[in-house]
């Protein structure tokens, strides 16, 4: 989707497009939001997570992208794409069923603790 002209006018006439700070921005959201992701962010889905939805018992997006960079730093997917799915509870808004790795937030006790993870 192109940017309208006259927000990109409105840019050029605040210097905004200019500036160091701008610049130095645009760079750093190209190179995390790629349009050639690798092989598993590519394929992965996340639910909004705890962060903004309170069924959620893990916060799903920063550690599926984590999780994803790090699988594609130490494994090579020759067959194409992977799917990774992450929902945070068992509600299951994100479909781990049908993904190849497939997580879901849940809660466990261990030493009559509560705690929070994914399986």
């Amino acid at each position: 989707m192109k940017a309208p002209e006259s927000n990109l006018l409105t840019l050029k006439h605040d210097g905004l497009l200019s500036s160091f700070a701008f610049k130095f921005n645009l760079r750093r959201y190209i190179q995390r939001y790629t349009p050639f992701p690798g092989n598993v962010v590519a394929g992965m889905v996340a639910c909004t997570g705890a962060q903004f939805c309170g069924f959620a018992q893990i916060e799903t997006k920063k550690q599926a992208y984590t999780v994803a960079e790090h699988l594609e730093s130490v494994l090579t997917f020759p067959n194409g794409d992977i799917r990774m799915i992450w929902t945070g509870c068992p509600n299951s808004c994100a479909p781990v069923q049908v993904a190849d790795i497939g997580l879901m937030g849940c809660q466990e006790r261990a030493h009559n603790r509560l705690l929070f993870s994914s399986t």
